[in-house]
């Protein structure tokens, strides 16, 4: 009777390298920012996923192979200047369409008059690069947020409140690693508010 046949182990651990990934490895960008009225509020949008590379490329230093993405989402923080405190006040997770394609996906904050605040998620799937998708929300309230239909017209107050405050996002000594949220009327002088290292959002001078 001929023995079942048994894989030698290198194979066996072959496998198990090619299965396994690597830890995971974070990217974080900011996606869109937005001035309120008077500059008294700035939202700013990040996008964020992680990646995950084979072990097996890793460890032969030739090719880190092609990754794998998970927990692809987008945030909005909120900034006040009376108070000086930036909080999060929204975490969503990209729809299951678009997370293959992560580095695509883009929040878009907007505050409206009356201190509402609206926002825009676009992604696409990996075989659609130029699709023209989009979701739209509002943050109610309570703190959740709702869907809505479509993207709000830009009322002639919107539109003068953007000419005497708005957002405007400049990278540090022409590094893409780390910017500034500065605001100011339209064309300038700016001030620089909040700044990115590549990773977290924090207040200038923190």
């Amino acid at each position: 009777m001929n023995s079942p046949f048994r894989p030698p182990l290198t194979a066996l651990l072959l496998l198990f390298l090619i299965a396994c990934k690597g830890p995971a490895e974070l990217s974080v960008r900011v996606s869109g920012d937005s001035a309120g009225k008077e500059c008294a509020q700035i939202a700013v949008g990040l996008t964020s996923y992680n990646l995950h590379y084979p072990l097996l490329g890793d460890m032969t230093g030739w090719s880190r192979g092609i990754p794998s993405v998970s927990d692809v989402k987008a945030e909005i923080y909120l900034y006040a200047a009376e108070t000086s405190k930036l909080e999060r006040v929204v975490a969503i997770a990209a729809p299951a369409r678009w997370r293959d394609d992560a580095s695509r996906f883009s929040v878009t904050p907007r505050l409206m008059p009356g201190d509402s605040l609206v926002f825009m998620l676009h992604g696409c799937p990996k075989e659609e690069p130029n699709c023209q998708e989009y979701k739209y929300y509002r943050l109610e309230k309570n703190g959740s947020y709702a869907e809505i239909s479509a993207w709000p017209e830009v009322s002639a107050e919107e539109s003068a409140d953007i000419k005497d405050c708005t957002s405007y996002q400049t990278y540090d000594n022409g590094s893409y690693e780390k910017s500034f949220i500065s605001v100011g009327p339209t064309g300038g002088p700016w001030k620089p508010v909040l700044q990115f290292d590549g990773k977290q959002l924090s207040m200038v001078g923190e």
